[in-house]
């Protein structure tokens, strides 16, 4: 009897991961593909700056840094990855100007 079950809940587990697994390549994936590559370049510059503000990195290393976590999610970086690094180092500094200027007003 509970050899039935375990081969019962062993059965129930692997057919949960290939649904899980089915469900993440049919829905997960072109989510993925919607945000964009300017989004995930955001992602990248965010990424590294969290980690130069935290020590983890030198913050001359920030662009080699970005550049290696693009590549980890599979993005080549081209001249014009490259350009929408730069854009996207320039809009996270603007937005960060933004908020210390609020910030003086009160």
């Amino acid at each position: 009897m509970m050899e039935l079950v375990n081969e019962l809940l062993t059965t129930l587990v692997k057919l949960v991961v290939t649904a899980g697994g089915s469900y993440l390549i049919a829905y997960g994936l072109p989510w993925l593909k919607k945000i964009g590559l300017y989004k995930m370049v955001q992602i990248g510059v965010m990424a590294a700056e969290k980690l130069a503000e935290s020590g983890v990195i030198k913050k001359v290393d920030k662009n080699a840094k970005a550049k290696e976590i693009l590549g980890m999610l599979g993005i080549k970086v081209t001249p014009v990855v490259e350009a929408m690094i730069e854009a996207a180092v320039k809009e996270l500094d603007t937005q960060e100007n933004k908020v210390k200027n609020e910030l003086k007003k009160d």
